[in-house]
């Protein structure tokens, strides 16, 4: 339900341009078109992608090696954990359920706070 709902807000405040939403004032659109610079009108496609530069960037790369690595762990964590909590500490279902669900609690205040502290000096701090 909630994805429905934020698509819906999606559809109705997101906009292809500035200069195409319908209450953006005069100002607002001269600093963002001044901060994001020109922005191309041909919409990109496939044959206008760099296809080359993306596939000869180290950090594609490097994203693609970190992100199989981090879903390696996690699926590692998620099928080996509910065996080791059984068989070495003796928990039943009850208790192997609070403590796997204790660490995803865990990782998720800690992500959204890191994330909460490196987007909001962001926006109350713009760099253009």
């Amino acid at each position: 339900m909630a994805g429905i709902i934020w698509y819906l807000s999606w559809l109705w405040l997101v906009f292809e341009k500035p200069s195409k939403h319908p209450t953006i004032t005069p100002q607002e659109l001269h600093y963002i078109e001044k901060c994001i610079g020109p922005v191309s009108s041909v919409p990109p496609n496939f044959w206008t992608t760099p296809w080359k530069d993306i596939f000869q960037s180290a950090p594609v790369y490097a994203i693609i090696v970190a992100n199989f690595c981090r879903s390696w762990t996690f699926y590692l964590l998620v099928l080996a954990q509910i065996t080791y909590f059984t068989e070495e500490f003796k928990f039943g279902v009850a208790e192997v359920r609070n403590r796997t669900a204790e660490g995803f609690a865990i990782r998720t205040a800690i992500y959204n706070v890191y994330y909460f502290l490196r987007v909001v000096p962001w926006l109350l701090f713009p760099t253009c």
